[in-house]
């Protein structure tokens, strides 16, 4: 009976110096990285990742057509490769950290990766060093500094190796007690003294509702984390920790407010209708509950609310990817002519339509022709300009697409997978793509603002990039080849390089005097 009991008490005197050894070796991983600057850090339980569960809980919350599920799934199972290597190669905790500093061209947060109790550092290093392509090639680089792997952007991880770190139990604290409690994925945000200093400084005259809202706002909180456990529970959840129990139920009023503060700040209007029932659907969803001096919002069960939660976040989302992709649309667009404008001005010509043998038989497209101006010039001396698109060799290359001449939307991905483009120019006898010799400025008469030089065709008359092949305009009926079924618009350059939204209502005269580079009208731009 007293070795029995001797047994139990050795296995606990083990168990609590191995907990506190972890616990001393979380708190070793991140507090040398964090000082007053910081205002995140996060951590990842590498072992308790599945990715492929996770893209797949993911992809139900996302709207239709906000990503490509060919791509989607491509991604996660290569995503989940890497992880599987991970966790084989003993990996143990990934933390994330971020400060001000960080945010800037090259910057980023700094990932200090931990090995498992009994695993080798030097072997979750040297897999990490293995998938470094992977990871962001040359961009990335890879230190070990004691029992830690650092990575992250160059200049990051250059920055924190050199780094002097201070005490930051606000940030440190809250995220190491949500490790210690299994969580899958942890985030804390808790900005420094000279963040909060400056916020309250800089601190601005609020309209409306929030005038009451003054610069000490910043102090009356201490924190906010996010927390989700492994799957398939997961059970999200966010949180908002105050300085006191008067300033939570400060918060969470301010989050109960939320439709009453976007209907007076906006105008009357059907979007500010529309933006305050999200309001409202998303305070009735995800209320928040105040415990003591903390403000917690999880993700309810029920599923009905889950399924209008969907629907609202879905209707947002798909709003937000549309105009992300007429954002992205409108810069290739501009790159495009930046590329034509350059080749004019080292050949005093317009790219031609196409790429000429001698005998003046089209064999390439101008999307060939302007590919050095679009700093792709190793892709252009692949090509065999005296071989036409389709020929042994140059077909090989159609495959090779650059991505300026695939449409952002998810929906024509395919055309992209085929090396198909919409993007065209606008080809006839009075266009200034009139021959395959090109056209100089002089010649566009009409002025090149007030010219169209390039267009997106209706999805199904994309062709092959590389294939001479562009918009036969019909000036009778110019909008044919380019009005929109499944949208209201599409999007034009004009040869001067602007870019413009052109509604499918744009009326047919204008298009056509904007179409032709010499016709003398007067161009009414949309």
């Amino acid at each position: 009976m007293q070795k029995y009991l001797l047994a139990i008490f050795v296995s606990l005197v083990v168990a609590h110096q191995m907990v506190t050894a972890e616990v001393t070796g979380q708190a070793t991983a991140i507090a040398p990285f964090v000082n007053d600057d910081t205002f995140a850090a996060a951590c990842v339980d590498v072992g308790a990742v599945n990715v492929v569960e996770i893209a797949g809980t993911l992809l139900k919350w996302m709207p239709a057509g906000a990503v490509d599920p060919v791509e989607w799934t491509g991604g996660a199972a290569l995503a989940d490769g890497m992880v599987r290597q991970l966790q084989q190669a003993g990996v143990g905790n990934a933390y994330l950290v971020i400060g001000l500093a960080d945010i800037h061209r090259g910057g980023g947060p700094l990932a200090i990766v931990t090995a498992r109790t009994g695993q080798s550092i030097e072997t979750v290093e040297q897999r990490f060093r293995e998938l470094k392509q992977q990871l962001g090639g040359d961009y990335v680089d890879i230190q070990r500094k004691g029992d830690f792997v650092l990575i992250g952007p160059k200049l990051t991880v250059a920055r924190y190796v050199a780094m002097k770190s201070s005490d930051r139990p606000d940030l440190v604290t809250p995220l190491l007690q949500h490790v210690n409690e299994h969580a899958m994925v942890s985030v804390v945000l808790c900005p420094g003294s000279d963040f909060r200093r400056v916020v309250r400084e800089l601190w601005p005259e609020l309209p409306g509702p929030l005038a009451p809202l003054k610069g000490d706002i910043i102090d009356r909180w201490q924190h906010m984390e996010a927390i989700v456990d492994p799957l398939p529970k997961a059970n999200p959840r966010v949180a908002l920790v105050a300085k006191d129990a008067a300033a939570a139920e400060q918060f969470a009023k301010l989050w109960h407010d939320l439709p009453k503060i976007v209907a007076e700040l906006g105008a009357q209007s059907s979007e500010v209708e529309r933006a305050k029932s999200f309001a409202e659907l998303l305070t009735d969803s995800l209320p928040a509950k105040v415990e003591g001096t903390r403000v917690a919002i999880s993700v309810p069960a029920n599923e009905v609310q889950l399924e209008k939660l969907r629907a609202m976040l879905g209707e947002a989302a798909e709003k937000s990817v549309e105009v992300s992709w007429r954002k992205q649309r409108m810069n290739q667009f501009k790159q495009l002519l930046l590329g034509m404008l350059n080749l004019e001005s080292a050949n005093n010509r317009y790219p031609p339509a196409a790429i000429c043998d001698k005998a003046g038989k089209p064999l390439l497209s101008w999307r060939v022709a302007i590919l050095p101006y679009l700093e792709q010039t190793g892709l252009y001396n692949q090509f065999h300009l005296d071989e036409p698109w389709d020929s042994p060799h140059n077909a090989a290359l159609i495959t090779k697409m650059p991505a300026i001449y695939a449409d952002p939307d998810v929906h024509l991905r395919q055309l992209a997978r085929e090396g198909k483009t919409t993007y065209q120019v606008p080809v006839g006898p009075e266009t200034v793509f009139h021959d395959n010799v090109g056209t100089s400025i002089r010649d566009v008469t009409d002025g090149t603002s007030m010219t169209i030089g390039l267009v997106e065709v209706e999805p199904k008359r994309a062709v092959v990039w590389t294939k001479p092949e562009d918009w036969q305009v019909d000036l009778a009926h110019p909008r044919v080849g380019v009005e929109r079924s499944d949208r209201d618009y599409f999007t034009a350059a004009w040869c001067d390089g602007s870019v413009q939204l052109v509604p499918n209502t744009y009326p047919e005269a204008s298009l056509k005097a904007a179409l032709t580079r010499s016709g003398g009208e007067v161009v009414d731009r949309p």
